[in-house]
């Protein structure tokens, strides 16, 4: 199992500003950080993500705090590295980019290239979809994608769930014990690449986020906060300045084993799905059937519950703790 040892402190912050830390995914980090590096002229463009509609959220790169939206998190697959590529003429160097722990390095190399100075954040990733995901579920829902209005994965409080509205109704659907949930847990829309996922932290990135899956926060945080993890010296000086600014809240300053621990079933997880991946990819083809997709809804919480099992069962076996 992936026990990796951060070069800094963890640390637990939150947004200053109560409303970017209420509507943010998980302690509004993301924008206040987006904002911080605009304001003191450390960046002169980013990456936004907005809502498109049918084809759901969409990169676009930004030359200043005013042209950003706080969407939350995104919970299908979105390629940066060709967004990046397409549109590299626009780019105003330094540009900070926020990306999941596999796109790193591809990104880093392409802004080498082009002489662009960049500060990269990584979201602490258990896995990601397909489009399809979303598509099925609101399917499922009796939503028309194509009349939907406003869509978010998360935010407006934590751990908060998905929220649609659309011009005749409004709609929410929790993140834990929920139906999202079990389409998200499913593996049956997950990316194949995720399977051979050697890199839960992000650990190339100047900062990494994660949400804090730790027993005092699942009980008693309803606003949003993350763990927020520096891998270098650049990523470092931001957060401290950042805090010393007091648009940072320090939460609690983070030992690295809770920290790993935060992310401990989704370590476990991928260390199984590596190790046994041919006999995982043969019962997942099962699952991706049409025949198993069309019925799947109406039994997903016993199929989140086979598949959780069963990963637990490897875990005992294997004596991973």
């Amino acid at each position: 199992m992936e026990n990796p040892k951060f070069n800094f402190q963890p640390r637990v912050l939150a947004s200053n500003k109560d409303d970017i830390r209420y509507k943010g995914s998980s302690g509004g980090i993301i924008t206040n950080l987006i904002k911080h590096l605009f304001e003191t002229n450390k960046i002169n463009s980013a990456i936004g993500f907005k809502f498109t509609g049918v084809e759901l959220f969409k990169p676009y790169i930004i030359n200043s705090f005013d042209e950003y939206h706080q969407t939350g998190s995104i919970y299908h697959e979105i390629n940066i590295y060709n967004f990046l590529k397409e549109n590299i003429k626009d780019i105003k160097s330094p540009i900070m980019i926020s990306c999941l722990p596999c796109q790193i390095s591809p990104i880093k190399r392409l802004m080498n290239n082009n002489n662009i100075e960049t500060v990269v954040l990584a979201l602490v990733c258990s896995t990601q979809l397909e489009k399809e995901a979303t598509y099925y579920f609101l399917e499922k829902n009796n939503i028309d994608i194509s009349k939907v209005k406003e869509f978010r994965y998360r935010g407006n409080g934590w751990p908060s769930g998905i929220q649609i509205k659309t011009d005749e109704k409004e709609y929410f659907f929790h993140n834990n014990n929920s139906k999202w949930i079990d389409v998200f847990h499913s593996q049956i829309f997950n990316l194949n690449r995720c399977l051979s996922c050697k890199d839960t932290f992000g650990l190339d990135a100047d900062i990494s986020i994660a949400d804090p899956w730790l027993k005092r926060y699942v009980e008693k945080d309803k606003i949003g906060s993350s763990i927020v993890i520096t891998h270098t010296i650049n990523g470092e000086n931001i957060i401290v300045s950042m805090i010393n600014n007091t648009d940072l809240e320090v939460i609690e300053i983070l030992s690295q084993e809770d920290a790993v621990l935060s992310q401990k079933g989704t370590l476990v997880k991928k260390y199984i799905f590596k190790k046994y991946k041919k006999r995982f990819l043969k019962l997942i083809k099962i699952f991706r059937s049409k025949f198993y997709k069309k019925y799947f809804f109406g039994f997903s919480k016993y199929h989140r519950y086979f598949f959780s099992k069963l990963i637990s069962i490897i875990q005992r076996y294997k004596g991973l703790k």
